[in-house]
């Protein structure tokens, strides 16, 4: 049995490489819209609120109009549109 050749695998892991990153603009269909801030949490500490606001608020609660930065391609494309 022969094996395929170093230039078959190099094309078939582009091809896969490619696929991979593709599908990351495809919307998979659930709602793209944050609810809007109705409350605040009940915060412990003042340090965890500014802790949270920090590490949080930008992306969590769209401060920044910014989508997030892992799943953001098909957002970006998809509010784009």
């Amino acid at each position: 049995m022969k094996l395929p050749s170093r230039r078959w695998w190099f094309r078939a892991g582009l091809g896969l490489l490619l696929a991979l990153v593709a599908i990351q603009f495809v919307p998979y269909g659930h709602s793209r819209v944050n609810p809007a801030i109705a409350a605040e949490p009940a915060w412990d500490s003042p340090a965890t609120r500014a802790l949270a606001k920090q590490a949080c608020f930008d992306c969590q609660q769209q401060r920044n109009g910014v989508a997030g930065l892992l799943a953001g391609g098909a957002r970006v494309l998809a509010d784009s549109a």
